[in-house]
């Protein structure tokens, strides 16, 4: 495997090479360590919880994917499905039997899904489901969380500047603070008439990972129906990641929306939008809000998603607790590490998501998330990198765990951690 290493056939190292032909050398911002400095990892190969580099460099991986593997690397269930489809079709652009069995699982998970449509990203479902909500009430404007992420689309990309409403071509978009169910009462006292949805992370997971405070989802779902807005739920992360059923069967909320990603793509590209039949049902060819595509329920990405969901349905008992149980225990281990050290550090854990802010807390949202200590965070980053523990290289980024995590990876995490933090005090 010696050939996929550029510097021993006397080439220029990777990232001067992807400069040169790659804007930043990155095909996603998030990539490029900019935040942190250094320079990225080039990936050869996965195994179970761990990465390979191209210089033959293992380290325990905690991005997952940034979420969708919730397996693990390379799971042999996975790579069947995948290799399966691969020797039938790739892609033909037409319909599939899988493409109904698939949307019929998706149903019978979430039950506030009554109908649903493929995407082939997050992006797309989010645009998907916001122009669904514009043609079933009629209004343009929508509503979404500062420090929340939906995708790189104009209407959602306003981030973090409360109450200052951006105005798109289709409408504007106010921002709200997350977990603050006042602060929405308060916007929607002079706009809410004018709004088509709110949008959520139900688990905010770009801006670490912070749960919903209690009440915070119910309350946006009495608000919605108070004032005829679409409540959209955007489990892109946390659909089939947090409860089998994703965040709305954790947190007990129905959306008339849901936006999904990440799993249902069984670690290829893929995204989706479904909800209450009658608003679905607006979506072409039936109704004016036009979506699709040709790589839509595209057979690769279909067989694979079908393959995950029918495996996590068949392993749930045991899969989600042992989730659940591993994050739990290591985020209390690292804040008890970090205290003993004189560390400030607060921790959030939501099934298999977790959080890390170097803060003493709490760290509800984003106003929260932005006095944390950037410093710290890179030299954590940086001194766990070494000794091969990979988490996100940006603090905004939730860290995930998969099923391949296991005691193992726990006491090798944790004795790392043991070792930064002292040397970090």
């Amino acid at each position: 495997m010696s050939q996929d290493n550029p510097s021993q056939q006397g080439m220029a190292e990777p990232e001067v090479l992807a400069k040169q032909f790659i804007p930043g050398g990155v095909h996603s911002a998030v990539r490029s360590f900019e935040k942190i400095g250094g320079q990225p990892r080039y990936w050869q190969c996965g195994r179970g919880a761990y990465l390979i580099d191209h210089q033959q460099r293992m380290y325990l991986d905690y991005i997952g994917g940034f979420g969708p593997l919730i397996l693990g690397h390379s799971h042999p269930h996975m790579v069947k499905a995948m290799q399966d489809q691969a020797a039938l079709a790739t892609v033909h652009g037409g319909c599939h039997l899988n493409e109904i069995r698939f949307a019929q699982l998706i149903t019978q998970l979430m039950p506030s899904i009554q109908k649903v449509r493929m995407m082939n990203s997050g992006t797309e479902a989010v645009i998907a489901a916001i122009r669904l909500a514009q043609h079933y009430t009629g209004r343009q404007s929508i509503l979404k969380f500062q420090g929340s992420y939906h995708g790189t689309a104009d209407v959602t990309l306003n981030q973090h500047t409360i109450h200052d409403p951006v105005n798109t071509i289709h409408g504007a978009t106010y921002l709200a603070r997350y977990n603050d169910i006042d602060d929405v009462a308060q916007i929607l006292s002079s706009v809410g008439n004018q709004l088509a949805a709110i949008i959520v992370e139900p688990v905010a997971g770009n801006m670490g990972c912070i749960p919903p405070k209690p009440e915070f989802l119910s309350g946006l779902q009495t608000l919605c129906k108070q004032y005829g807005i679409v409540y959209i739920l955007d489990e892109v992360m946390t659909g089939f990641r947090v409860a089998l059923g994703g965040a709305q069967a954790h947190y007990q909320v129905e959306p008339d929306l849901t936006v999904l990603g990440k799993i249902i793509g069984g670690g290829l590209p893929a995204g989706a939008v479904g909800g209450r039949a009658d608003i679905m049902n607006l979506a072409s060819p039936n109704g004016p809000a036009r979506m699709g595509g040709t790589f839509s329920s595209n057979p690769m990405t279909v067989a694979s998603g079908l393959a995950m969901l029918q495996y996590l349905s068949a392993h749930a008992d045991e899969l989600y607790p042992q989730l659940s149980d591993y994050t739990t225990h290591l985020t209390q281990e690292l804040k008890a590490q970090a205290k003993h050290y004189g560390v400030p550090l607060t921790t959030h854990s939501v099934g298999g998501m977790m959080g890390l802010f170097f803060s003493e807390g709490p760290v509800d949202h984003y106003d929260h998330v932005e006095q944390c200590s950037q410093e710290h965070f890179r030299d954590f980053f940086h001194r766990m990198l070494a000794q091969g523990i990979l988490i996100a290289a940006d603090s905004d980024e939730a860290q995930f765990i998969s099923s391949e995590h296991g005691e193992d990876e726990l006491n090798l995490t944790l004795n790392a951690s043991k070792e930064v933090f002292s040397s970090m005090s």
